[in-house]
């Protein structure tokens, strides 16, 4: 049975998606080994994209697994890539993603080490806050503290195949946050799993040329993680001090995409106060942080 499938939703980026099979099939261990296979899951692509996988598919017809969706289903397409991979970890991977070289061996040592314990593994990238190698999470304290809106990264989000069959029905019900992988994460604390955060560099973004997903930044940033973050609280599994300073970062993460002066993001940046009012009514520095930012805005074009 393999052990790795790398499980990658896309639409539309024929060129992306081209680097980053590449950056795949050309690592060893997927060449001479059947450890991993990849599995991409088209959302009705009407660019090259089901070309370019036939392909690659001629080259590895028993490593690489292709669905093509009848329609674009959205952020549904996580749950569907997911659904189709039959390895023993499944993990979810950007389009836009390279993996660097060697990289494939080293998530297999982190598999094949936790086969046993099945901690949840949440590959980082050192954009977290513990530096160097890998650490422990048993409480959603310390998991927000350290690795904060991080977790709503997909690049980062694997599970275990038999893990996965458990959550498939939460995975669904949260679709529509755009972020249902992250509400997972929060979830299997909740019901005592370990989640290993491995801070090691395995991968390297290559972005198309206006960055970010086309989605509301506000929104989903902003209404639809803190709402996660409010729900743990509400059970007590999130302090009110963690969950505070958390609202603090994210107004500045959220904002550095809101007022995009340069153009460089391609998020949907309307609603502003209609997300994030009903959070941030009370507190004096979201005002602050938004006159800054609008000054900013206003200066750039005088």
């Amino acid at each position: 049975m393999t052990l790795l499938s790398i499980c990658i939703p896309t639409y539309n980026r024929e060129k992306y998606l081209q680097d980053t099979l590449e950056s795949i099939v050309s690592q060893d261990i997927f060449k001479n080994t059947n450890d991993v296979d990849i599995v991409i899951s088209d959302n009705a692509s009407t660019d090259g994209t089901r070309e370019l996988v036939e392909k690659y598919l001629k080259l590895y017809p028993e490593k690489i697994i292709y669905h093509r969706n009848d329609s674009n289903i959205g952020f549904a397409n996580f749950e569907k890539v997911l659904s189709i991979a039959d390895g023993k970890f499944l993990k979810l991977n950007n389009d836009t993603l390279l993996l660097k070289p060697d990289s494939l061996e080293k998530m297999l040592s982190y598999i094949k080490n936790n086969l046993e314990e099945k901690n949840i593994l949440f590959f980082s990238n050192n954009a977290s806050n513990i530096g160097g190698g890998a650490i422990l999470y048993s409480d959603l304290n310390s998991f927000i503290k350290d690795v904060s809106y991080y977790t709503t990264w997909i690049g980062s989000f694997g599970i275990w195949k038999n893990d996965f069959e458990k959550v498939i029905k939460i995975f669904n019900e949260k679709t529509w946050t755009e972020i249902p992988h992250t509400y997972i994460l929060f979830n299997f604390l909740e019901n005592h799993r370990n989640i290993l955060c491995i801070s090691e560099e395995l991968f390297e973004s290559v972005c198309p040329q206006k960055k970010g997903g086309n989605y509301n930044v506000a929104q989903v940033f902003g209404e639809n993680y803190i709402n996660f973050l409010n729900e743990f609280r509400d059970k007590n599994l999130l302090s009110t001090a963690v969950y505070n300073k958390e609202k603090y970062k994210l107004i500045k993460f959220i904002n550095k995409y809101y007022f995009d002066v340069r153009n460089k993001y391609n998020f949907q940046k309307t609603g502003y106060f209609k997300y994030l009012l009903k959070f941030y009514r009370w507190d004096l520095y979201f005002y602050l942080c938004y006159i800054k930012m609008g000054l900013k805005y206003v200066l750039r074009y005088l």
